[in-house]
């Protein structure tokens, strides 16, 4: 059974000095159930983006557009892993994008970065590393059984965390995991982190609402605060 699905994403940073920025966007998926075991996910991409309820500036748009560029992505899943289905074709995809977008760019900075972005498609091992950084795409692929979520870059490139996952709840739904972060390298800053995810499904196992939310502290500049929501939205 195949079927596109439409969600709203929401994603709610606060930094310790007070300021909190508000990125919306939809994200269209298309599932289908090949068996009771085994499911191929497509993401078409995003559109309807803003952040803070306003348009994306000229310089994001070259980053968000340049990000779009290797979709749709399909993945194929089973109980235990998943695996990309379609690297090939979205690195052609996305080899045509840059080289029209640098023909017709004047900037040399903006040219340069989509240079240097060369290297998230080396290959398939180094993309999906990349592309997991994308929140949607991790949470939509989250297995119940996983060990860790990764929240790459949070809050600062310097600390780099993962999230170690404990069930709260059994067979139950929505799903309940504790959060506890865990750092990859070292930090004196870094104090602690927690948080919670959330994830309801529908009767055919898709998920519906997600909600992630998780608080890491930091010596020399307080909290910060990042909170996910991602639901469907119904036809």
């Amino acid at each position: 059974m195949k079927q596109i699905k439409d969600f709203r994403v929401q994603i709610i940073s606060l930094n310790p000095k007070g300021h909190t920025s508000i990125l919306s966007m939809k994200e269209s998926v298309d599932i289908q159930r090949l068996n009771q075991r085994v499911t191929t996910i497509t993401f078409l991409g995003s559109n309807d983006i803003s952040l803070d309820g306003r348009p994306l500036t000229e310089a994001s748009k070259v980053a968000f557009n340049l990000g779009q560029s290797v979709y749709p992505l399909s993945f194929q899943m089973n109980e235990e892993d998943y695996e990309l289905l379609n690297f090939d074709a979205a690195k052609a995809q996305w080899d045509k994008y840059c080289k029209i977008a640098c023909s017709g760019e004047e900037s040399k900075y903006v040219k340069e970065y989509i240079e240097s972005s060369s290297l998230w498609m080396k290959d398939e091992s180094t993309f999906l590393k990349a592309i997991m950084q994308r929140i949607f795409l991790q949470l939509m692929l989250f297995k119940d059984n996983q060990d860790y979520l990764m929240i790459p870059n949070y809050p600062n490139p310097n600390t780099p965390l993962q999230w170690k996952l404990k069930r709260a709840s059994t067979y139950s739904n929505p799903s309940i995991w504790d959060l506890k972060a865990q750092l990859c390298e070292s930090n004196p800053y870094f104090v602690e982190g927690k948080g919670i995810l959330e994830v309801e499904k529908t009767i055919h196992g898709i998920p519906k609402d997600i909600h992630l939310e998780f608080r890491v502290e930091m010596s020399n500049e307080g909290y910060y605060r990042k909170m996910v929501d991602i639901n469907i939205i119904e036809e």
